[in-house]
């Protein structure tokens, strides 16, 4: 006989009666730049949209190429952002409370760009595409402001040499477009 385990894993969405968990919700996403462009109401009925999960050290959140409609802040903790490099992991950046990833691929729909691995027990707040619908919906102004943050996000990580490579203005206008396509806005 061999021995067996069964796990049970089950997501959490935050209860709206948990209004310490909700409030503290709301501080980190208040704290977190891309979010700036929201006003109070707005955060706040994203962070009761949020799922909090909790990752074990070195358990994947996300694989390179895998699709989704997701990002994530980091509420507690810490996360390694790795790419393969001659067939083993190499860790490119370390992210930590209040930091932020998968942005591109909630926003646009694009593939994951890398594995993202939890470092020590890590909670992350998942944020889903049907959360920010609404909010598109009701403030079609938030796109435009979200797109210029996230060209001004990607520029500062892909510093191009390339004289060719797409100005700030180009580079918005193309997740603008992005982001109109990916939610159906008009």
């Amino acid at each position: 006989a061999y021995p067996t385990r069964t796990l049970f894993i089950q997501n959490q969405t935050l209860e709206t009666g948990l209004d310490e968990s909700v409030n503290e919700v709301f501080e980190r996403l208040s704290e977190v730049p891309l979010f700036a462009p929201l006003n109070d109401e707005e955060t706040m009925r994203l962070a009761r949209a949020c799922e909090a999960k909790i990752f074990s050290p070195n358990e994947p959140i996300v694989r390179k190429g895998q699709e989704g409609g997701s990002m994530f802040v980091i509420h507690r903790g810490s996360v390694k952002v790795q790419i393969l490099e001659n067939g083993f992991p190499k860790t490119i950046n370390t992210l930590t409370e209040g930091d932020f990833f998968g942005e591109m691929v909630l926003f646009t729909g694009e593939p994951r760009t890398a594995n993202v691995v939890a470092a020590e027990e890590t909670e992350v707040l998942e944020i889903k595409q049907p959360a920010l619908k609404p909010l598109f919906d009701a403030n079609p102004e938030l796109v435009e402001a979200l797109s210029k943050t996230i060209a001004e996000r990607r520029a500062a990580l892909f510093k191009k040499d390339d004289e060719s490579a797409a100005t700030p203005e180009e580079e918005s206008k193309g997740i603008f477009n992005s982001i109109k396509s990916f939610f159906g806005l008009n």
